[in-house]
């Protein structure tokens, strides 16, 4: 058992659940925190995340969980054209077989997801509306989003300009999961892999 990774969900959930309000975040510019995890840890983190997100709810507190896997997912079915995300898989494995090789469906796969990614009308958009109806839904009661899935986006898409879209976040408080590792105080390798990015100054866990 990751005894480190426990304690920080339970520091997470005592600052979630802090009898003078939620105290996740540090910064009016930064109104997000980040929860750091290694990769290889997912399937852990996710089974107590389901966990922790129950007892948060104990306390009276409201949860939006934001799936990046099925936001993406969704917004794949949603965009113009007949491609079906079944065409995709199969026209993905076609060049792979007729190659040998990923190079091919690589360059592919990242043409599908670059629009959805990196759109004005894509995922940022959909994470914001669906913050922006949780905040109405709340009717003054507390609550918390969070974010998850953020592995599923590797390698078309670097976190750090996601991010960039929570700076309003109508005043409720977000946490992001982010798998990778934390190279300094204000340094976040994506899933471990790429190279360090160095601008992050939310309150990190």
């Amino acid at each position: 058992m990751n005894t480190e990774l426990l304690k920080r969900l339970n520091d997470l959930k005592k600052d979630i659940t802090h009898p003078e309000g939620i105290q996740v975040t540090q910064s009016q510019n930064y109104p997000f925190s980040i929860f750091v995890y290694p990769p290889s840890e997912e399937f852990f983190i996710r089974s107590r995340f389901l966990e922790m997100i129950q007892e948060i709810k104990k306390d009276g507190i409201e949860i939006l969980e934001i799936n990046l896997a099925h936001e993406c997912l969704a917004l794949i079915g949603q965009r113009d054209g007949d491609t079906s995300i079944d065409d995709i898989i199969k026209t993905e494995k076609a060049l792979f077989e007729y190659a040998k090789d990923y190079s091919s469906s690589f360059v592919f796969i990242s043409d599908v997801f670059s629009n959805l990614l990196e759109s004005e009308e894509g995922i940022s958009k959909s994470i914001s509306k669906k913050i922006e109806d949780f905040h109405k839904s709340l009717r003054g009661k507390k609550g918390v989003v969070f974010i998850t899935r953020a592995g599923f986006l590797y390698p078309f898409y670097r976190t750090s300009s996601l991010l960039t879209f929570l700076t309003n976040t109508r005043g409720l408080p977000v946490i992001f999961l982010y798998p990778g590792v934390r190279t300094s105080e204000t340094s976040l390798s994506y899933m471990g892999v790429l190279s360090p990015d160095s601008n992050y100054r939310p309150r990190m866990y």
